[in-house]
């Protein structure tokens, strides 16, 4: 089937500059200086035609706007790139796109990467949507030369590397990303971008280009503690716990757009997953419902009643059991997906201790598990020193069923850890 679609362009007319100029006469020179400048600028846009297109980006439907220079046919020939030597071609490509008008577009896309506080790798995201929406039907390699260069002007760092006629995109990144090709170049760790979009795994032996347009250019950013503000999808769950005293039961509303949002988000560090704040959605309905749980409560009642929601409110299941690989969740997914494992209610713990009592609270990872310390007013048990202060064993995973704190896990008192968040 193909695939049609309708382009809007508003054209700039220059008939009334011209007009206006057959009376230069009758004025002073310095004045007709004037009006052959704007008339010179009328000229300029006369050729511009500014196209829009609808992109569907997560719950949201945005707008662009791209100057249709860009529609020209960047000459891409996939039979060169069986040669070793790809300099040329990538170079030409970048020479080519940088005399079209792409700031229209990246100065639009920079316009929603604020609107909706987008990080790094959502504007990525966003970028490699219009790119594919604006040249539909044309090559892979042409689309993805162009993000390329989208995202050289947008001032990050980014190498491409080749095999046969396939372009991979490689951001320069200081932080740790797991599972995901990537390449070491003048000490400079570069992650393969492309590779989490395609249904095959990269060649392990690629092709890197010479070509470097932004040698300086910053490094591409992973960080969590900022959700991006897209439209909420509102989904419930109910939950069922009990503490020492009470049984409880209610709804908790999340938000579906950011479990979306992690869908194919890269695997990075434990300790970035523990940082990521609750949506407002799911902010908006589970602090009100916990503060009236809590109240009246001591410190230590209310770290027990807490442990207890995050041991026994969500069925247990490693992530190896579930996905057959590691998945660490923000707060937001436990909602969603019906089993979780420890660092993932580690974070909702986290979380919670941080809104609910501001006290503060470290995650400890050991070899095969990750649990949380809170430096509690009152002496609760059993410790972990840090920085000076005593952080008291708050396991959020076990033991199921017990509200016990002050403990450390079973088999973990005399095992080395890693504090990889603290609040």
């Amino acid at each position: 089937m193909i695939e049609k679609e309708l382009t809007i362009f508003h054209l700039y007319k220059i008939s009334p500059a011209l007009q206006y100029l057959q009376n230069l006469r009758s004025y002073s020179s310095i004045h007709a200086i004037l009006v052959l400048l704007l008339f010179f600028s009328f000229l300029g846009r006369s050729n511009a035609e500014i196209g829009q297109k609808t992109i569907d980006f997560y719950s949201e439907k945005i707008t662009i706007q791209y100057n249709s220079n860009m529609l020209i046919d960047l000459k891409v020939n996939p039979q060169e790139y069986n040669q070793h030597n790809k300099t040329g071609t990538i170079q030409n490509f970048y020479e080519v796109f940088e005399k079209i008008d792409y700031q229209t577009l990246l100065d639009d896309l920079t316009t929603h990467k604020t609107k909706y506080q987008l990080n790094d790798w959502f504007f990525y995201e966003l970028v490699r949507t219009a790119i594919f929406r604006i040249y539909i039907g044309r090559p892979n390699i042409h689309k993805r030369l162009a993000i390329w260069s989208m995202m050289i002007k947008s001032g990050f760092d980014i190498r491409i590397t080749y095999l046969k006629d396939e372009v991979f995109l490689n951001a320069y990144t200081k932080e740790e990303v797991y599972e995901v090709p990537m390449i070491v170049e003048q000490q400079k760790t570069y992650i393969n971008l492309s590779s989490f979009h395609d249904k095959k795994k990269p060649a392990d032996m690629l092709y890197i280009s010479n070509f470097v347009p932004n040698p300086n250019g910053l490094p591409f950013s992973f960080g969590l503690k900022k959700l991006p503000q897209l439209k909420a999808q509102s989904e419930d769950r109910k939950i069922e716990f009990e503490d020492k005293n009470s049984k409880y039961s209610f709804n908790i509303s999340f938000d579906k757009t950011i479990v979306d949002l992690m869908n194919n988000y890269p695997f990075i560090t434990e300790g970035q997953y523990v940082l990521t704040s609750f949506s407002s959605t799911l902010s908006n309905s589970i602090i009100p419902v916990m503060n009236n749980i809590l109240e009246g409560k001591t410190t230590k009642e209310s770290l027990e009643t807490l442990v207890a929601f995050t041991r026994t409110g969500f069925d247990y299941k490693t992530d190896e059991e579930v996905y057959g690989r590691s998945k660490p969740m923000i707060p937001e997914e436990l909602f969603h997906y019906h089993f979780s494992d420890c660092e993932d209610r580690s974070a909702l713990f986290f979380n919670l201790v941080k809104e609910l009592l501001g006290l503060p609270t470290i995650v400890i990872a050991y070899s095969d598990h990750v649990t949380v310390g809170v430096a509690a007013p009152e002496s609760l048990g059993e410790y972990i020193l840090y920085k000076g202060e005593k952080y008291y064993l708050c396991d959020p995973t076990g033991p199921v069923n017990s509200y016990e704190v002050g403990k450390f896990p079973n088999g973990y008192k005399e095992q080395n850890f890693e504090v990889i968040a603290s609040y």
